[in-house]
């Protein structure tokens, strides 16, 4: 059986609803989570979520910026090498 404890989860999308709900997901199974969201309450997210007690941290990145987005990856890879799971919830709505 597979199992996610203690492996990287990035999930895109996560300052609130859906992908918050996923990242906090992530984090009750005991996986290290990364959010993303353009929305800057991410880090407000991810500090809730670290004071739960989970292994969790925020990035504010525009997903749509491919050089943000590489230059978001490179600060993660720095910490984990290895990112399990990526989960993107991201997207607009009208």
């Amino acid at each position: 059986m597979h199992t996610i404890k203690e492996r990287v989860c990035v999930v895109t999308g996560a300052a609130k609803s859906i992908g918050f709900a996923v990242a906090e997901r992530y984090c009750k199974d005991g996986a290290t989570v990364i959010l993303l969201d353009v929305n800057p309450e991410v880090e407000k997210s991810a500090a809730t979520l670290w004071e739960q007690g989970y292994d969790a941290k925020g990035y504010v990145v525009d997903i749509t910026d491919r050089n943000a987005v590489k230059e978001t990856f490179r600060k993660i890879h720095a910490e984990h090498p290895t990112v399990y799971s990526l989960v993107n919830v991201a997207g607009l709505s009208s």
